[in-house]
């Protein structure tokens, strides 16, 4: 047997999906695509290229509307020996990286991390340099005796932007949006398809296939999954805010066990300690990071007790055993430009934007508290006066003598701080437990192949990604950038080996598929007709946006900032992109290079969060 937490569904529930999921005999089915992926974040992207690739017809479906996932907003990917490495004097090797990771994660799956650590440099690092993803530097990170957290230049969008424009080249790659996949089909025994829910049109379609990959991200957007699956070691926070992207629901690991794919290690969540609450008109469960590293945290009795640039995984329990979990962060006047934020909801370019950062969060009262003395800002908090006064002159005078600032013997990362808290007024923000990014999920092989509870795999279902929990490989202990390049790899190998199960069918034979270089081929409507800007003013768009509709989530994101930034329609919109819904491979081309408006990083700077804003 698999050895794991499984999801808790209860057992009404599972027989209802369990009945969903039953045996369709119609020997006339006539399959929509060879293979069907879900997701079209990093791991469905690499998966579609690389089955593609092999000659399958690909039908990739996303309950958004556009591509990427909470890739969108990664940072970089973990690579071993790559050249750039090389270049800056770092010598690395697989059995070095195999050690490293092993030790770190403690219990990270041994066969996917020698996989990972012997074809990352060839299936990631040579891949994605290949189709124009440029990594500008290799930096530390916890858990590797080298630096190997290859960042990607200026953030998420051109690391999953690549793969997006290397699959539209693809004749045998199609794309279907706003489609909600809500169980999977099955046929002669074997999953065949997919049920989606067409959110825009608000109706169920039944898409057939020989195979399902299923790369739907993790579940750490539904906060009672995290809440059911919380280690049992720590205490269950009453409050944790959602820092994953919009879609992380686990809506994949409820199809796949209603399938009979197996569930493991659900606990294992790489949650954080740095999450603000919803102020910002967000649904309930979502919070956004404020951070900056000229702070000190306290708890309600008014003392430090963490070094706040303490290692991840030694910070995290110590935050989780206060009581209520969570601290305060304290703060003067001269650190307050020192912040940063970051939230699936907020753009790149929202992490240095002072104005907002000061408009959110500094000056925002349901966040951020404020007075002249240290003694008044802990009346208005509720903390003990004469505790807080003494903590922060202690502090002080700690960093005035050049001497540690180590709480209870726990080593910083980085430099000592050198900061003081002297300059009124003074601030104190309460900070909340996170949920991030999912270390457990569907069972796989090596394969790539959806097992079931005693180790077989489910036949024609496949799983990529954080839906399985990154295959293992970060055990209890996250490490930077082993869930974007686990999702690169999964996906490539399940694209590969969903492609060479479909070679053992009598029937099947390899697609003739086309590979276009400048996807300029196809017939495009009139220039005229894609110029016409309609008679939508400010008012107009802003009472549209007045109310919610399911499939429109991006589309209202966006538009709420054309509002806030004041832009004009042709920053975005031209003769390629049009003002309706775009049709051809080449219109979705150049509709993706308008994303640089709100995803691409400002040149120049590094992570938009800033320290101690890090899951561990």
């Amino acid at each position: 047997m698999i050895a794991g937490f499984r999801l808790k569904l209860s057992i009404l529930t599972w027989l209802s999906f369990a009945m969903a999921a039953c045996d369709r005999n119609d020997p006339d089915v006539q399959n929509d695509a060879d293979i069907i992926i879900v997701g079209a974040g990093l791991a469905g992207l690499s998966a579609a290229i690389d089955a593609a690739s092999n000659g399958a017809e690909v039908l990739v479906v996303d309950m958004n509307s556009v591509f990427g996932g909470h890739g969108i907003q990664s940072g970089g990917v973990a690579i071993v020996g790559t050249p750039m490495q090389a270049e800056m004097g770092y010598e690395d090797t697989p059995d070095q990286a195999h050690s490293d990771w092993m030790e770190w994660t403690i219990d990270g799956d041994a066969e996917w991390t020698r996989y990972y650590v012997e074809h990352s440099r060839e299936l990631i690092y040579d891949w994605l340099t290949g189709l124009g993803v440029r990594f500008d530097r290799v930096i530390p990170s916890h858990g590797n005796s080298v630096p190997r957290f290859h960042m990607t230049y200026r953030r998420g969008l051109n690391l999953t932007r690549p793969l997006y424009i290397e699959a539209l080249r693809f004749s045998n790659i199609r794309f279907r949006w706003n489609s909600l996949a809500e169980q999977l089909e099955k046929r002669d025994g074997r999953v065949a398809g997919v049920v989606v829910k067409d959110l825009r049109l608000d109706k169920q379609v039944e898409l057939n296939s020989r195979s399902v990959i299923l790369a739907t991200g993790g579940f750490q957007s539904n906060i009672a999954l995290v809440k059911q699956n919380w280690r049992d070691d720590l205490p269950k926070p009453e409050l944790i805010f959602s820092m994953s992207g919009q879609n992380s629901r686990g809506s994949g690991l409820r199809m796949a066990e209603a399938a009979g794919a197996a569930l493991v290690h659900l606990d294992r969540q790489y949650n954080g300690y740095a999450a603000l609450p919803n102020v910002l008109g967000l649904d309930e469960e979502r919070g956004f990071v404020s951070g900056s590293s000229r702070t000190i945290w306290v708890n309600n009795e008014g003392r430090r007790f963490v070094t706040e640039t303490g290692v991840d995984r030694d910070v995290f329990p110590v935050v989780m055993q206060q009581t209520p979990p969570g601290y305060w962060r304290i703060f003067d006047d001269a650190a307050k430009g020192s912040f940063r934020i970051n939230s699936p909801h907020f753009v790149s370019a929202d992490a240095i934007d002072h104005e907002k950062i000061l408009r959110t969060v500094i000056d925002n009262p349901a966040v951020t508290s404020k007075a002249q003395t240290l003694r008044e800002l802990a009346e208005i908090i509720g903390l003990p006066g004469t505790e807080l006064e003494e903590t922060v002159r202690t502090y002080n005078a700690l960093v005035a003598r050049g001497e540690s600032t180590a709480v209870n013997g726990m080593l910083p990362e980085g430099s000592p701080p050198a900061f003081q808290i002297e300059t009124p007024p003074f601030y104190a923000m309460r900070v909340y437990p996170m949920a991030n990014k999912s270390a457990g999920g569907i069972a796989i092989d090596t394969q790539a192949r959806a097992l079931d509870a005693e180790g077989n795999p489910v036949p024609g279902l496949y799983a990529a990604g954080e839906v399985t929990g990154s295959a293992g490989m970060n055990g209890v202990n996250g490490l930077d950038g082993m869930f974007t390049g686990p999702a690169i790899l999964t996906g490539r190998v399940a694209g590969r080996s969903s492609t060479a199960d479909l070679a053992h069918d009598q029937d099947w034979s390899p697609t003739v598929f086309t590979r276009q270089d400048g996807i300029d081929t196809e017939s495009e409507p009139a220039i005229e007709d894609n110029l016409r800007i309609p008679d939508l003013h400010a008012d107009d768009l802003r009472a549209m946006l007045q109310k919610t509709r399911d499939g429109y989530w991006h589309f209202e994101q966006v538009h709420q900032l054309v509002l806030e930034r004041d832009y004009q329609c042709t920053q975005c919109h031209s003769e390629r992109v049009p003002f309706g819904p775009v049709s051809t491979r080449s219109q979705q081309l150049s509709q993706a290079q308008t994303c640089d408006a709100c995803h691409l990083a400002p040149a120049g700077t590094l992570d938009p969060t800033a320290s101690h804003a890090r899951a561990p």
